[in-house]
């Protein structure tokens, strides 16, 4: 990490903001990473590190393009409730990753960046 200058996280936003039902573990644990990158930050950061984290939304990737989320129609479901109306994919991450571990990013730490499609 002092090397590279940055350390970084990725979580499911999905539920940490709108808690379901029969999912308190879920959203504690998504909670805790939160909570543990804002920590973090101010135990690295006299050393010159940053930490961020990314919440992605339900991204259609080789996981989770077969089981619950495609039995379950997951997918649409999000898509309805997302203000970008289309499927998450990986490439939609990478911009907010690619910022984070730049140099422009140098003042940037402790956050957790929400990249979903506008779940609202």
């Amino acid at each position: 990490m002092r090397e590279q200058r940055w350390a970084g996280s990725s979580q499911s936003p999905a539920q940490w903001s709108t808690p379901a039902r029969r999912a308190l573990h879920y959203v504690a644990s998504k909670g805790g990473i939160i909570g543990f990158i804002r920590s973090l930050a101010r135990e690295i950061g006299p050393y010159g590190v940053t930490i961020n984290g990314i919440a992605p939304g339900l991204i259609r990737s080789h996981g989770t393009s077969q089981g619950v989320h495609d039995e379950t129609n997951l997918f649409e479901t999000s898509i309805g409730v997302q203000a970008i109306k289309r499927t998450g994919q990986p490439e939609d991450l990478t911009g907010a990753l690619s910022y984070l571990v730049s140099d422009e990013a140098g003042f940037v730490t402790g956050q957790t960046w929400v990249v979903d499609g506008g779940y609202v």
